[in-house]
């Protein structure tokens, strides 16, 4: 999905206008309006606020597949082979 059709699902979900939408990020209700038009894209400090103020992954708001990182280093655990185990010797689901 891309980003303006995401932008409008997150502000349709939490009943806001575009004005509303634009307060709680600090911007203009044109600058929502151009984002769902698809005429610009946010900036990566909008997306970041995005993310966190409506709760939205980030790979969500760049319609990138949601991947697993490790919770230390932050690399991509996209095969299970890279998992490390936890101290008991059980495979770790959060770190390599």
């Amino acid at each position: 999905m891309a980003i303006k059709d995401t932008l409008i699902e997150i502000r349709e979900r939490n009943g806001l206008t575009q004005a509303e939408m634009a307060d709680r990020l600090f911007v203009t209700r044109q600058a929502v309006s151009r984002w769902e038009c698809g005429d610009t894209q946010p900036g990566v400090d909008a997306l970041k606020l995005i993310a966190t103020t409506f709760n939205v992954p980030i790979e969500k708001l760049l319609d990138m597949p949601l991947q697993a990182v490790c919770q230390s280093c932050g690399m991509p655990l996209a095969d299970a082979s890279l998992l490390g185990t936890e101290a008991d010797g059980s495979p770790s689901e959060h770190h390599c």
